[in-house]
């Protein structure tokens, strides 16, 4: 069975072995300032947050990196997914582990509120969601249920992405820049793969998808705001085209799917240039 810095061949994979190192520091940098007493007043509290937020983040990178490597034509890319995948299911394991630590270990109270409220039962069902495809993430696990039957079962990402972000968006209460531009970016990973789908990833496609994107998270900004805060859609859109004290998610998720567009026009227009033909040599008689 190859370890995750591994390739197929069972070699060591320079590549994943940077990955490995790269999804490590985070939680290096938290034991770190967690040793040093630079968490905060709440240590615990800014470690929980810390944690989650990493397996959100992992999550999400795990679904760029199918468009990442068909964008930037980078086949060994998708080598890298098993490795993002299981630090994101670490991270949320050492998530709730921290939970549980803070309430003193105590079994019963951490069950009770998890059933009790409902952004930790949906992080939980993610985190549930997200064991299953780590615990089913290796070789052996395609062959032994199937080709179809595996990619099946790891659709499970996508509703357990939405799980987890609408867990971020209740824990965060009313600061939601974070989990607004996740939002957004869900949003054109969704489309992405729909694009993929009807073989339709041409720029032009993917500047339409940015688009949609952009005005899917305006719109899920104003109606997040309207519902929990009270206040005016109109004015929280309004906002979003107010430039005097920060540029709004929207522009970003808006900015970072032009950048996909452009790289995906760049692509098509390399692959288009064909090397002339030499002539056959010939040997002199």
């Amino acid at each position: 069975m190859a370890m995750l810095w591994q390739d197929t061949g069972g070699k060591v994979s320079p590549s994943r072995v940077t990955a490995l190192a790269l999804v490590c520091l985070p939680a290096c940098w938290l034991a770190m300032n967690a040793a040093l007493g630079q968490l905060g007043p709440r240590p615990m509290t800014a470690a929980i947050h810390e944690t989650g937020d990493w397996a959100l983040r992992l999550v999400w990178l795990a679904l760029l990196i199918r468009p990442a490597r068909r964008i930037l034509d980078w086949p060994r890319l998708i080598g890298l997914r098993r490795i993002v995948g299981v630090s994101a299911f670490s991270y949320a394991g050492l998530h709730l582990t921290l939970y549980a630590a803070d309430l003193k270990w105590d079994l019963l109270k951490v069950g009770s509120e998890i059933a009790q409220r409902i952004y930790l039962g949906l992080g939980f069902a993610s985190l549930t969601a997200l064991a299953v495809l780590a615990a089913t993430s290796r070789d052996s696990e395609i062959r032994r249920l199937g080709a179809g039957a595996w990619k099946d079962l790891h659709r499970l990402v996508y509703p357990a992405a939405v799980l987890m972000l609408v867990h971020f968006f209740l824990q965060s209460k009313l600061n939601v820049t974070q989990p607004v531009l996740m939002a957004g970016l869900l949003v054109w990973l969704f489309g992405w793969r729909w694009l993929e789908s009807n073989r339709r990833t041409n720029a032009g496609s993917l500047v339409l998808l940015a688009v949609f994107a952009a005005f899917a998270t305006m719109a899920i900004e104003a109606a997040w705001y309207g519902l929990m805060t009270g206040v005016p859609a109109q004015q929280i859109l309004t906002a979003n085209f107010e430039f005097d004290y920060e540029i709004r998610m929207m522009w970003w998720v808006l900015a970072m799917g032009f950048v996909a567009a452009a790289l995906q026009a760049w692509r098509g227009m390399a692959s288009t240039k064909k090397p002339p033909m030499r002539p056959a040599a010939f040997n002199n008689p």
